[in-house]
């Protein structure tokens, strides 16, 4: 019974968040914003500590996504995407050592 009740929750859970970060995240015109330097290494350790409340969004000034990561956070899903951006963030190269523009 429980297990019947909890899966349509938690895929409504997962639709809802999906709709929301499209939105919120493609709002952003990347032709009129100039690009944003960061540090890998925050932003990981961001992303690991705090990325469930959108920290790491905050950081690399993408305010929309991190409100919406902060909406979320009750669901535990912000806090594994912020785990894998985190780790995609590490393993891309950069040519001026730690910084990445985003």
């Amino acid at each position: 019974m429980a297990l019947s009740i909890g899966v349509p929750f938690i895929m409504m859970i997962l639709i809802i968040t999906s709709i929301c970060c499209f939105i919120v995240g493609y709002q952003k015109n990347k032709k009129t914003t100039p690009p944003v330097p960061i540090n890998k290494v925050y932003y990981f350790l961001l992303a690991l500590v705090a990325g469930g409340l959108g920290a790491h969004k905050f950081y690399s000034q993408r305010t929309a996504l991190g409100l919406a990561y902060l909406f979320l956070c009750w669901t535990g899903i912000p806090s594994i995407l912020a785990i894998i951006e985190g780790l995609m963030i590490l393993s891309k190269p950069s040519r001026h050592g730690d910084i990445l523009y985003l």
